[in-house]
Formats: structure tokens, sequence, C-alpha cells
């Protein structure tokens, strides 16, 4: 069996984030430094633009859908990802490393018994292998990082990875499964927003002092 990449990528609100694209890039190209089978991973009920996510290059796109699962689920989100990450045998996991991210990826790590990175600002194949770049010491210094875990999930910093369209044409299979239970014992119930304020991790230009 092939080794196999999975890309998760958040909705909210049936739109799938900005973020999402820098995720399905980077997963894209380093499945095909790795020689993986990549597949994206989204969870929600109606999303509008999944078909925009196929222009950068992933091969399959697994859409888990239920009415339930329109607002983020830390149980029904991990429940979902770690089934599916163990039944396809999955070795390598990337997240966005926003709010969302920085909740679910750890959990997913305990269920699947994986190694993590987070907040990573460089992925990059060396002789085989995924090595991280993430800040250490409030962004005085960069680390280098390998993973010896068997299963390794990285989280990608937002607005840093520019996602990148692929230059072939790629047909990509969207597979819908239904969700017939849903562990929803904790779940986002209502979403608020300032008015006038982008999301950070959607932000295109971003000053700071």
């Amino acid at each position: 069996m092939a080794k196999k990449l999975l890309a998760f990528l958040e909705q909210r609100e049936g739109k799938l984030k900005r973020t999402a694209f820098e995720v399905v890039s980077v997963a894209t190209r380093i499945s095909k430094d790795l020689d993986l089978e990549a597949e994206a991973l989204i969870i929600g009920n109606n999303v509008d633009n999944i078909n925009d996510i196929t222009k950068y290059g992933i091969k399959k796109i697994v859409h888990f859908k239920n009415n339930t699962l329109t607002n983020y689920s830390t149980t029904a989100y991990t429940e979902i990802i770690s089934n599916y990450a163990k039944d396809t045998s999955a070795d390598y996991l990337i997240f966005s490393n926003t709010a969302l991210g920085k909740d679910l990826a750890p959990h997913i790590a305990i269920q699947i018994d994986s190694g993590i990175l987070v907040d990573c600002t460089k992925l990059e194949v060396s002789d085989g292998a995924v090595i991280a770049t993430r800040p250490i010491y409030a962004g005085k210094a960069l680390l280098d990082v390998k993973l010896t875990s068997g299963r390794k999930i990285f989280t990608i910093r937002p607005n840093v990875f520019k996602p990148v369209a692929s230059e072939n044409n790629v047909t990509a299979e969207i597979e819908e499964k239904e969700v017939s239970s849903v562990n929803n014992k904790t779940r986002v119930v209502e979403i608020k927003k300032s008015e006038g304020k982008l999301d950070v991790a959607e932000a295109d230009i971003i000053v700071s002092g």
C-alpha cells in the first residue's frame, strides 16, 4: 500500500478558509517529494467552494458531512480524522496553525500516537524526511527539526506559505461521506467576530509594533 498524506482544510460558515489553500498547496508539494498519495479532508455540512481546491493539484478530496458539523467540535473532528488516519494508514498529516488547528492537531496526535511539530514556517524534504523549521525564543532564533515517530503531524503558520496552483490540469475525485454518529460532546455553538475586523489568519497585510 502506498503511503498517504492527509491535509485538513478548514471551513467556516460553509466556505473554505484562506488557510485551506495554503495547506493543500504544501501537502501537494510534500507528497510529490516523498512519493505519497495526498488527500484533502474537509469536515462540515455544505461547503460552497470545494472545487476551488482542485486547481492546487490534489487528486482526492474527502468531505465528511453532517448538519451538526457546520461549526467546529473538538470531539467530533478528532474522532473523524483519527479514525480515517488509522483506516487509511496515513503517515503524515498537515494542519494550519490557526486557533482551530492548535486545538485539533494535538488531540489527534494523542489518538493516533503521532509526533507533532507546530507553527512551522518552512517544510522541506531532505534524504526522504521532512525537515521543519520553526521559530523559538519568541522568534529570535529558528530551529530545524526532524520527527522520528511513525506518524508525523505538522501545523503550518498562516500567511507564510503561499498557495501555488498546479501547472497540470488535475481532475480531483470528491468523495462525500455522511457521518451518521457525531460525537458532539464539545462543540462551538456560535461564532462572533468584531465588526469590521478580519480574522488575522485571513488578512493580506499585518502591521505590528
